[in-house]
């Protein structure tokens, strides 16, 4: 893609095409199998699901995050991307087997309006199809009245079948190259929380965290990178759970939740660690941190493909309510505290993603589901604590993607 500098100078940005050639053929394969000879062609325009059947993203830290673009798929797997020039390089770093650029801006003229201009290329482009297809795939809360009506009028007596459920339940059980993504942004996320372990101190605001932990991120992948999170500290920020950095300045003995999640190659991270600012933890802190890593352990005891998200959401709840009750001995609270939270939900293309580990789940785990388990206590007059990983789902267990140090 090209990004222009204040000079007005088009700079190339590094291209990172992480999903493979055979990833995206057999995505697309299986599509066409679901789809059983139902629809004659696809229309992608979701550009989440346009990166996962070619590889093409574009950088949500750019401007280039609104860009549209396309990708038509035909029933015998050959894959069509459009989109405009300013995308040049990553469409043609893609795993498309053809790129069709239209003009947006080539700053001698005034930038043309995207989505019009790709909805003439996209229809220009199926008027050429002989026959004409009766059956259309289109994802419908994504495509345009501009683009629908132009399809009934090319084609009279097509049929438009919404196929994104399709998409959706496929994405659930990732691919090897999309694990790979997964595991780049984790390492970029992991960057972040060593740079908070090496920089936190007294007097920093929460911003300033999330600013130390978003440019390891950057530094880490070479490349900007969109993040976001949880960054409260203090009794009352941290008993509430969460919420975006503010400006509040962190003093000595103040409880720090990080929640940090960012998008790399289109895929999510979501890590999570709890710090203590400015000195060292006391018997209390150690001992409820403690019990957070056991709990951590319930739920990993029983990841595996079959296991019902709704029972490990209980057991782990159970063991809290049993654990924290043994901890929390106060005027205000005498009892057990469980899970205020999901334990978990899937990751990937978005942050949350089935399957969600919560109480009211009827869903099961499954190979190639990747997740997070993320479990907290929070305690008022005191501050809250959590920690996360992510794991991938096997057969016959889990495989821990995350590394990123977890004590206070």
């Amino acid at each position: 893609m090209l990004e222009m500098q204040l000079s007005g100078e088009l700079v190339e940005s590094q291209i990172e095409t992480l999903l493979t050639e055979a990833g995206c053929r057999h995505r697309v394969a299986e599509l066409i199998d679901r789809l059983s000879g139902e629809c004659g062609l696809v229309i992608l325009s979701d550009s989440r699901h346009i990166g996962y059947m070619s590889g093409f993203f574009s950088n949500p830290a750019t401007v280039n995050q609104y860009g549209q673009s396309f990708l038509i798929i035909e029933t015998d797997g050959c894959t069509t991307l459009i989109t405009d020039n300013w995308q040049a390089d990553a469409a043609n770093a893609s795993q498309a087997n053809e790129v069709e650029l239209y003009e947006f801006y080539d700053e001698q003229s005034p930038a043309q309006e995207r989505h019009s201009v790709a909805v003439q290329i996209l229809l220009r482009r199926l008027s050429t199809l002989n026959p004409s297809p009766p059956n259309i795939g289109i994802e419908s809360q994504e495509l345009s009245t501009q683009v629908c009506e132009g399809l009934m009028e090319l084609f009279p007596r097509v049929a438009l079948s919404d196929i994104r459920a399709n998409l959706v339940e496929m994405r659930q059980r990732k691919h090897e190259d999309e694990v790979g993504c997964i595991q780049r942004a984790i390492r970029a996320a992991e960057a972040g929380f060593a740079a908070i372990h090496r920089e936190l101190q007294p007097g920093m605001t929460e911003l300033d965290a999330f600013s130390v932990a978003q440019c390891a991120a950057l530094t880490n992948l070479a490349k900007p990178v969109w993040a976001t999170g949880d960054f409260v500290s203090g009794v009352e920020r941290t008993t509430a759970m969460g919420g975006k950095g503010t400006k509040r300045a962190m003093q000595a003995g103040d409880l720090f939740i990080v929640d940090f999640g960012l998008i790399a190659g289109g895929y999510w991270a979501d890590l999570s660690n709890t710090f203590l600012v400015g000195q060292q933890p006391d018997e209390l802190h150690l001992h409820r941190f403690e019990v957070l890593k056991k709990a951590v352990k319930v739920a990993e005891g029983e990841l595996r493909a079959g296991a019902k998200a709704k029972e490990i959401f209980e057991n782990v709840d159970a063991f809290l309510m049993s654990e924290s009750g043994k901890v929390v001995k106060s005027e205000h609270l005498g009892h057990g505290i469980g899970l205020r939270h999901h334990l978990g939900h899937g990751i990937g293309l978005h942050h949350l993603e089935p399957p969600f580990l919560v109480r009211n789940s009827d869903e099961r785990l499954q190979a190639g589901h990747v997740i997070t388990i993320e479990p907290g206590l929070y305690i008022q007059g005191w501050g809250g604590m959590r920690i996360e990983d992510n794991y991938l789902i096997t057969e016959n267990g889990f495989q821990c993607l995350s590394k990123h140090l977890k004590h206070l």
